[in-house]
């Protein structure tokens, strides 16, 4: 992605267009009568584009990927919310699997089915944020193909006990890259935690999960708004205070201490009103084993005053915890990881177990959790761009 240490603000966000085709109601007769479109003209919806059949640009090393769902099977249902689901299938002609994201065209989700496609637009070149690899839609969906993820999440990584230093300053730096390319393009995540950040088969870390984001925060901008996991927001969100991607750098704190100690770093209880109190007025309490450069980066990164915290004041990347680190090798995913992760080749994009991720730390279940990539329930985004009418038009 060829990040430096001095971040530039890039150019507002582009909205994407969307390639449509006809829809017959439901997903398995729209894959019967794409099949026939294709064997006819194989030109739907290309007349609007130029001609030629219609194609997504293709990137130097990349390959293309369909534009209609009757070229991909799907095989099992990973996640499923108030707005749609997400399968894992694979392309017709290759056992290549993918995650499709499926989701209703209705006017309570069309803001939110708009920004993630933007936001994965924007996630394009940083090998840490999930991949889009195609969207297209019918009259009644949309449809986003993505990369499937395998090796499961840093949830899963610390169920047997914290990591070693190693592990931590790996994927940490690796989240720093992935964090900096979307505040880079003026995008704050809000909804970092161990759950929204996957491995892939070989061991590096994806940030996954943009339905919350917020968009244009650029340079002195700010945003507004309860969003998030309680347990990972900052003090300014809980605060019902204007904030900028600190809070990114709040939650990146909390997750690096869960990786370190495998507890949260301040009250985590059933108590809603102690965990806030807690998180507003406590301070974490750091074992007497840690290690103490790790403990440092995690008092700068766990301030409470937004302006002090480290990824806000000063250059995270000049901190003594990545004195080893090659930056250069870590934006362009040459460092081995220290650890594969153990894969099943069935893990899923999504949670196998009911469609929604759970974290039984925070107390959340399928009611009240974020399905990967998006919401379970209908929420008002913190901030969010105009509709583009191609998708709704």
């Amino acid at each position: 992605m060829g990040e430096s240490p001095e971040i530039k603000v890039e150019g507002r966000v582009k909205k994407r267009k969307w390639r449509n085709v006809p829809e017959t109601g439901n997903i398995e007769e729209e894959k019967k009568k794409e099949d026939e479109i294709s064997k006819s003209s194989k030109v739907t919806a290309a007349s609007e584009e130029g001609g030629g059949e219609a194609k997504r640009p293709r990137v130097a090393g990349t390959r293309s990927f369909p534009l209609q769902i009757s070229s991909y099977r799907l095989h099992e249902e990973l996640g499923k919310g108030a707005f749609g689901k997400v399968m894992l299938a694979s392309l017709a002609d290759s056992s290549e699997r993918v995650a499709i994201k499926i989701m209703r065209k209705e006017d309570q989700n069309k803001e939110l089915i708009e920004k993630e496609a933007r936001v994965l637009e924007a996630a394009k070149g940083c090998p840490y944020l999930c991949q889009l690899h195609a969207a297209f839609q019918t009259e009644r969906h949309a449809f986003l193909v993505m990369e499937h993820i395998s090796g499961g999440s840093l949830w899963d990584l610390i169920k047997a006990g914290p990591l070693s230093m190693e592990r931590i300053t790996f994927y940490a730096a690796e989240m720093v890259c992935g964090l900096q390319h979307l505040h880079a393009k003026g995008i704050v995540h809000l909804d970092l935690k161990l759950l929204n950040v996957l491995l892939t088969g070989e061991g590096h870390i994806k940030i996954i999960d943009f339905g919350l984001v917020a968009e244009n925060q650029f340079g002195q901008s700010t945003t507004c708004g309860h969003a998030g996991t309680l347990l990972y927001m900052a003090p300014e969100v809980l605060m019902k205070k204007n904030y900028n991607a600190g809070v990114d750098w709040w939650a990146f704190g909390c997750i690096v201490y869960r990786m370190a100690t495998r507890r949260l770093p301040f009250f985590s209880g059933e108590d809603r009103n102690q965990r806030i109190k807690s998180i507003l007025l406590d301070q974490p309490e750091y074992p007497a084993w840690l290690n103490r450069t790790l403990e440092d980066f995690l008092q700068k990164l766990l301030e409470k005053v937004p302006k002090k915290r480290l990824g806000v004041n000063g250059n995270i990347r000049d901190h003594p915890l990545f004195e080893h680190i090659d930056w250069a090798a870590v934006e362009s995913r040459s460092l081995r990881p220290p650890l594969p992760p153990e894969i099943n080749d069935h893990s899923p994009f999504f949670s196998p177990t009911n469609g929604f991720i759970c974290d039984p730390s925070t107390g959340s279940n399928g009611a009240t959790s974020n399905i990967i990539l998006g919401s379970t329930v209908p929420r008002t985004p913190s901030a969010s761009l105009p509709l583009d009418s191609s998708l709704f038009g």
